[in-house]
């Protein structure tokens, strides 16, 4: 279609709102070619050839060739109960590529932002930083599904690499994943090594039923409510029901009840669920990044395993480079150690991988704070803004190079942009007392000690607040409460802001020492 009208169906539906398009499609008139063309075609073709290259390996940025993005796949069933299986094979598409070490991989969270999108392909993937689109649609989802597939190179110029139809039985849904994820990459000149082609060759028949479970539990989750996590919980544990030993369900409950926790888990129960099922689809499918994914947050979090959190961070990447999630967690741990270059890299790759997320890039800006690279700080933390006016890190990122700056009437306005709540109110305590308005500041205190009689208050935040007043003795009492009770997030003791003379303490040092920290320097 995109040859013979040089226009792709998706770009039709796409330009219809900025524009009216008339298309002679009833006749393309036939060009009937003699030999007299032939030296004049050889020419061309050698000429646009020699284009080509060269703009490829002069004008494409290194590496961006290799870049991907899976739209969210268009529902054609005609039945939107089928919505979950549809965003649940859109997930997995991004899984199996992500196994590809030499793609870049947009995550599902940034790619999500297009659904049903009028954009343009080339407005889209210049978003995402990417030069390669999958469109797909699915046709029929019973006891077959069918698939359509077609990978689009949308910068520099924009044509259609590959396009594929894949029909098979629904017990072989991780064979067609497999099979476009091959194709894909193929299509685009990815390298797939040996190690990873076999992890994508080893795709198993699944059982539809326990398969459908797992991915209406996956969308669930996905929804972020409390109910919605909850009846997520109940489906992968129906799919557990139907079979014992297939690992997705266990993978998902692992992966939701970490995400869902980082580090305040609401009982040791639920950590020693999430615990037990990451190990359980470990042992049924050590080719999951998923549960290492789910052990390396909970082992960093809540159980403060430090080897353990290392090993499941190294051994989820191994299997899926483009795990934004694991990358972005996985900066953090190296924050603790004080591996500034690599909690950079880690943190930098994640905004690569979720571009328009904009979390990621206020956890880079922090990293960059940390570092004294205020600059580079107040560019993540406008990023940030700009995709989401009232990210709270984006403004306590240009807070800080306020601060740094001694701008401190600026420094007060970005603070008092944060939301209410202890935690925030931690930090709007310390620019008030660097600012000069420890008056303030110590309003703050008192509603946090009136409080505190009557319902609990998370120590470490109590802890911070005093030590931000000069409160020292009750600072590192509450603070030695909040490291003997786990309390998130007490680890980062050493990343926040505080007075030297506070730093200076011993006590400061052995606190760090209990936790198993490293005493770093101020």
């Amino acid at each position: 279609f995109k040859q013979y009208y040089n226009i792709s169906p998706g770009d039709l539906r796409r330009s219809a709102q900025s524009e009216n398009i008339e298309l002679n499609l009833a006749g393309k008139r036939k060009v009937h070619w003699t030999r007299q063309y032939s030296n004049t075609i050889i020419a061309t073709a050698i000429i646009l050839l020699g284009l080509i290259l060269i703009q490829y390996t002069v004008i494409s940025p290194p590496g961006k060739s290799r870049s991907i993005a899976v739209l969210p796949l268009s529902n054609l069933t005609g039945n939107h109960a089928n919505d979950y299986i549809i965003d649940g094979i859109h997930d997995a598409l991004i899984g199996e590529l992500g196994r590809i070490s030499s793609l870049r991989v947009i995550s599902r969270k940034s790619t999500l932002r297009y659904k049903e999108s009028e954009m343009l392909l080339s407005d889209i993937a210049k978003d995402l930083g990417v030069a390669n689109i999958i469109e797909g649609s699915i046709l029929s989802v019973g006891d077959s599904i069918h698939l359509i597939i077609q990978v689009i190179k949308a910068q520099p110029n924009e044509r259609h690499v590959m396009a594929a139809d894949y029909h098979d039985k629904i017990d072989n849904i991780l064979h067609i994943q497999s099979d476009v994820a091959k194709d894909a990459a193929k299509s685009v000149h990815a390298k797939v090594s040996k190690k990873e082609l076999k992890k994508i060759n080893d795709a198993r028949a699944v059982n539809p039923k326990v398969y459908k479970a797992y991915l209406r539990g996956m969308h669930l989750l996905h929804q972020g409510t409390k109910d919605a996590f909850d009846s997520g919980i109940q489906q992968l544990q129906h799919a557990i029901d139907i079979d014992p030993g297939d690992p997705f369900a266990y993978a998902g409950i692992a992966l939701g009840y970490a995400i869902l926790g980082h580090g305040q888990l609401n009982s040791e129960t639920s950590f020693n669920r999430a615990v037990r099922a990451a190990n359980k689809a470990i042992k049924l499918d050590p080719t999951m990044d998923e549960p290492y994914m789910a052990l390396s947050i909970l082992s960093l979090y809540h159980d403060w395993n430090w080897p353990q959190a290392k090993l499941s961070f190294e051994n989820a990447l191994s299997i899926n480079p483009n795990s934004a999630i694991s990358n972005a967690h996985y900066a953090w741990y190296h924050v603790l150690f004080n591996d500034m270059e690599k909690a950079v890299y880690y943190a930098e790759k994640a905004t690569l991988l979720e571009p328009v997320f904009p979390a990621y890039h206020t956890w880079l800006g922090l990293i960059y704070c940390k570092t004294l690279e205020f600059d580079k700080a107040e560019i993540c933390a406008r990023r940030a803004l700009d995709l989401k006016a009232d990210a709270a890190y984006g403004n306590l990122i240009l807070g800080w190079c306020s601060l740094h700056q001694k701008q401190y009437q600026q420094a007060i306005e970005y603070h008092e942009r944060l939301p209410k709540g202890i935690y925030w109110d931690t930090h709007l305590t310390n620019c008030y007392v660097r600012s000069g308005e420890s008056e303030k500041a110590l309003l703050i205190w008192l509603e946090y000690e009136e409080k505190a009689k009557n319902e609990i208050i998370n120590p470490c935040y109590m802890g911070m607040l005093a030590a931000h007043l000069g409160k020292t003795e009750q600072a590192f009492q509450y603070l030695n409460e909040a490291v003997d009770k786990k309390m998130y997030p007490i680890t980062y003791l050493n990343f926040y802001p505080y007075p030297d003379e506070f730093r200076d303490d011993k006590r400061f040092a052995y606190l760090l020492q209990k936790m198993n920290l490293p005493v770093l320097p101020n």
